[in-house]
C-alpha cells in the first residue's frame, strides 16, 4: 500500500490494476500497464499495489478514524509512504504515527547526504516573474545544484 499517492515503479497484479484503476487519467503508469496484455505483464513479477487512499469515501474515512484497520481491511503487508518537507496531511499522518507505534520503518530512503531524521525539502522554481523580482536573477544552475538534494523522502514499514 502506497500513501499519498506515491507509485512504484513495480507491475501490478490484476487485483491491484484494478484497485487502481481509478487513477488511471492521472497517473501514466497505471495507464501504460492497464494497455499492456495480460501475456506481456505475466512475464514479470506482478504485485499487489494498492496507491491510497482509494476514492471511496468510507475508505478515507476508516484511513482517518483507524489507520491500521484500513490496512488490514486491504490485507496490506507493507505500506509505503512518501514525505516531502514538514507533516503529511491528514490521514496520512495519522497512518504514519500509528505505523510508527508498531516498529520503526524497514527502510529509510532519503535524499539528503546524512539522514537528518526530518523530511527533505521539495523546493520548485517558478518561472513566472514577480514585479520585484527578475525572472533570471538568480542562474538556473544554482537551482539546479540545490536541487540535488531535494526529493521525496520514502518509508516502508512492515505491518506483520
Amino acid at each position: 500500500m502506497c500513501l499519498p499517492y506515491l507509485v512504484l515503479p513495480l507491475l501490478c497484479d490484476d487485483d491491484g490494476l484494478a484497485a487502481n484503476a481509478h487513477l488511471a487519467r492521472a497517473v501514466p503508469w497505471i495507464r501504460y500497464q492497464e494497455k499492456l496484455d495480460a501475456s506481456r505483464r505475466g512475464t514479470s513479477a506482478t504485485y499487489a499495489l494498492l496507491i491510497a487512499p482509494t476514492s471511496k469515501a468510507a475508505d478515507f474515512a476508516l484511513l482517518a478514524r483507524d489507520p491500521m484497520a484500513y490496512f488490514a481491511a486491504y490485507r496490506a503487508r507493507f505500506a509505503v509512504l512518501a514525505t516531502a518537507g514538514g507533516e503529511l496531511p491528514e490521514p496520512v499522518e495519522s497512518a504514519r504515527s500509528a505505523l510508527r507505534l508498531r516498529a520503526p520503518p524497514l527502510l529509510r530512503i532519503t535524499p539528503e547526504r546524512i539522514d537528518s531524521a526530518k523530511d527533505a525539502l521539495v523546493g520548485i522554481r517558478h518561472p513566472d516573474p514577480t514585479p520585484d523580482r527578475p525572472l533570471f536573477e538568480r542562474p538556473y544552475g544554482l537551482d539546479l545544484l540545490d536541487a540535488a538534494r531535494m526529493g521525496w523522502t520514502l518509508e516502508i514499514y512492515r505491518d506483520d
